[in-house]
């Protein structure tokens, strides 16, 4: 690339004639994040932007700010290296939701087991008493199947019990 003799930079027509391609391989790699992420409307979502305006930024159409980028580099677990240039690789790790996908089978019996708990003892907690009683029981057996424990229907009734 050129540089300017008077001051060690880049020209100003040399740097413009590069952004069409930067932007291009830039929105490659961002279609390669909404993959990763489980679609367009997910990475929006970890970027705190709109659909469109996401799109704007795959397109090549509009830039994006830095706090974005970052955000959406970081829910798919890439280095912004590889995000804006393309270096280091795609993937730093595995995205951090990704250890922590929701296990839906299993949320499911905490719920039915701890409803049929507070039925049977006559409570009635509130919902935000029920929310955080469940997230801790699933929070834990989670902990314990990492752990390569077991978790047996009697273990959750017991956790159920406790909470």
């Amino acid at each position: 690339m050129k540089q300017d003799d008077s001051m060690g930079r880049e020209s100003e027509s040399e740097v413009g004639s590069q952004i069409p391609t930067a932007r291009r391989k830039v929105g490659i790699r961002l279609r390669a994040i909404e993959r990763r992420l489980g679609g367009r409307e997910r990475a929006a979502a970890a970027a705190g932007v709109g659909v469109s305006t996401l799109a704007s930024w795959v397109a090549g159409s509009a830039d994006p700010k830095f706090s974005k980028v970052a955000a959406l580099a970081r829910a798919a677990g890439v280095s912004l290296d590889w995000l804006a240039y393309g270096e280091g690789g795609e993937a730093r790790s595995q995205p951090p939701h990704a250890a922590n996908d929701l296990n839906e089978q299993l949320l499911l019996d905490i719920i039915a087991v701890a409803e049929e708990v507070w039925s049977l003892a006559g409570l009635s907690p509130q919902p935000e008493e029920k929310a955080a009683k469940i997230l801790a029981v699933y929070k834990e057996i989670v902990a314990a199947q990492q752990n390569g424990e077991t978790v047996s229907p009697s273990r959750i009734l017991r956790l159920v019990h406790s909470a």
